[in-house]
């Protein structure tokens, strides 16, 4: 995506001053980028192009819109002929870059003063608008974009519509009600079924936002494509306990299920780093030995996703029980042997008390779940260091060895030769 690209860019620049493999056409780019009005006139005196591109298809004007911080070079490239709508390899336009990386408002201005194509899209759809949302550009920019024509109702190709961006990034309410005034849809769905207001949930760290929806209609019960409740989504995602408390103090019910029987706990346990949201949850009474469809337990997904062990330290001391088994005999400890890639967790589960050598329906141990399943060969160290047997065989005779060398990950590592 631009920005990964963009960010790496302006990384180097700022360590470097010039930019990767530099040529006659590459200096040119450095000096729109960096130079002044007079270095740039120079060298555009001298023949450079106003329209030359990197490899990358960035042109001279896209680093003034995106780099520099003095508007007039803008103004001189387009004087001189530069192409103001011109797009790079991902679909990107100079006013995207101005508003992606130039702090000075003013390149935006310009641009939009000279005619810049306010509602193009880039490769994944999306526009000026979206992109200034995602930066939190302040109110200023957005009304700039709004008066400029920007489609307040435009989508990506994920369906995720202009006020899904603002409501998902942009803490600011201001931004929020300004594009609601303009017409932006509310109850728009994005493809996977999600709202603004579940946008806003999952990712906006303001609790107003919770209000500002509620109190303009949305459903504090509503489910996206998946079942999943607004507060699952919120707990799954947004680290600020001020948000889940909101939605809590709003009615959301906390022992609801989705269409695969999580429950909000689960989400939480599995996808949310932030242990508070686990102890707030707790605390309001969420169930802890809860199962969905494949009888997993909110500790199972902890275990098996969750890369913060603590995580699963809390549900432990909730009374989570660390040796419980899924419908096909999984217990705790192969789970997190055979999904996660944090050899923390193993120590957790272990030090709760974890059989080492409990085996399921088809004779595995956890060491065999790590051993097949798991790309990080250190989930298999932790295990062997704590004593698990490494020349077991399960139902069918195979050893972990053999599943290890099936395992490419496993194959290739040190490992290999402790089994």
């Amino acid at each position: 995506m631009k920005k990964i690209n963009g960010v790496i860019l302006a990384l180097v620049v700022a360590v470097s001053g010039v930019l990767p493999g530099c040529t006659a056409k590459q200096d040119f780019l450095d000096t729109v980028q960096n130079g002044t009005i007079d270095e740039i006139q120079a060298a555009i005196s001298k023949g450079a192009d106003v329209n030359t591109q990197d490899e990358d298809g960035w042109s001279a004007l896209m680093f003034a819109a995106g780099f520099n911080t003095d508007p007039k070079v803008i103004s001189l490239l387009l004087n001189e002929g530069a192409r103001l709508n011109d797009r790079d390899q991902d679909g990107w336009t100079a006013l995207m870059f101005a508003l992606e990386f130039n702090e000075n408002q003013e390149a935006t201005e310009v641009l939009l003063q000279a005619g810049a194509k306010v509602n193009d899209k880039e490769i994944d759809g999306m526009t000026p608008l979206m992109i200034a949302l995602r930066t939190n550009k302040d109110l200023r920019v957005i009304n700039t974009l709004i008066s400029a024509g920007a489609d307040v109702n435009a989508k990506d190709k994920e369906d995720w519509s202009v006020l899904m961006h603002a409501a998902g990034t942009n803490p600011d309410l201001a931004v929020i009600e300004r594009l609601t005034a303009a017409g932006a849809r509310i109850n728009d769905r994005d493809e996977d079924g999600w709202t603004a207001f579940m946008h806003a949930a999952a990712f906006n760290e303001n609790p107003g936002m919770i209000k500002f929806f509620l109190d303009r209609g949305e459903n504090i019960h509503d489910r996206d494509n998946n079942g999943a409740t607004v507060l699952m989504n919120g707990v799954a995602h947004n680290e600020n306990t001020a948000v889940i408390q909101a939605l809590l103090n709003a009615g959301a019910r906390i022992n609801d299920y989705d269409n695969e029987e999580w429950t909000v706990l689960m989400h939480a346990a599995g996808y949310n780093e932030a242990e508070a949201i686990t102890d707030l949850l707790l605390s309001k009474g969420a169930e802890i030995n809860s199962r969905d469809v494949d009888g997993w337990t909110p500790l199972m997904h902890a275990s098996a996703f969750n890369e913060n062990p603590a995580v699963a330290e809390r549900l432990l001391k909730a009374g989570a029980d660390v040796n419980d088994r899924d419908y096909d005999g999984w217990t705790v400890l192969m789970i997190a042997a055979g999904h996660n890639e944090e050899p923390a967790i193993i120590g957790v589960l272990l030090n709760a008390g974890a059989e080492l050598e409990a085996m399921d329906e088809e004779g595995w141990t956890p060491l065999m779940h790590a051993a097949a399943f798991t790309s990080n060969p250190e989930m298999l160290e932790v295990l062997i260091a704590a004593g698990a047997n490494t020349k077991v065989r399960d139902s069918d005779g195979i050893t972990i060895k053999q599943y290890a060398e099936d395992n490419e990950d496993i194959a290739k590592s040190k490992v290999i030769k402790k089994l």
